[in-house]
């Protein structure tokens, strides 16, 4: 078995580092684990009622959404989805977006006030070959997903929003590494404003 840890994330008070073990276990450790410390499980579901490949884990930046987390779990040729669920859950939580499993999502972020996040989903064009991937925000209240970019031939990738909440940085790159992959060819860092 090929061990995997990846997605790594803060919780807002520091307290603990919350990331994804192999394909979908949402672990929490110490900041300051002992030799061979996996931690604890984030969540009380069952594994096997999780969507089958979990990515692109985020804790929740405020007091108010310290025990709240967002993640893309992708369900093998079915959709893939961004979900939002509480620590402890013993449910995997609230579907908030669905997208057909080739449409992936490259980067997510909360916002900073925690009334929503950012995330980068490909496009495809008619002839289904992937055009680009664009930046969209989402806000909870609204539950509605806007386009701040609108990319034709690149990509946006892995983000971050500014602790102030006003601006985006991102990874920009003309290429994807194959059709169907998730990773960008030589990506360079920009900014955005928000809004």
């Amino acid at each position: 078995v090929e061990w995997r840890a990846h997605s790594p994330t803060w919780r807002s008070d520091g307290t603990k580092v919350g990331y994804v073990l192999n394909f979908n276990s949402l672990r929490k450790m110490d900041p300051a684990p002992g030799p061979l410390d996996f931690g604890d499980d984030l969540l009380t579901v069952n594994e096997a009622e999780l969507p089958d490949f979990v990515d692109l884990l985020a804790w929740g930046p405020t007091p108010a959404t310290a025990n709240q987390l967002l993640y893309v779990g992708n369900t093998a040729f079915a959709n893939e989805g961004i979900f939002r669920v509480s620590e402890g859950s013993a449910t995997p939580g609230e579907q908030l977006l669905s997208y057909e499993v080739y449409e992936q999502i490259l980067g997510l972020a909360w916002l900073a006030d925690g009334s929503g996040f950012v995330f980068a989903k490909k496009n495809f064009s008619d002839m289904f070959t992937v055009k680009s991937a664009d930046i969209f925000v989402y806000r909870f209240a609204t539950k509605q997903a806007t386009p701040i970019t609108q990319f034709d031939g690149e990509f946006a990738g892995r983000l971050s929003v500014a602790p102030d909440g006003t601006q985006i940085v991102f990874e920009r790159a003309s290429a994807l590494v194959e059709e169907f992959g998730s990773v960008l060819v030589d990506p360079e860092l920009w900014i955005m404003n928000l809004d």
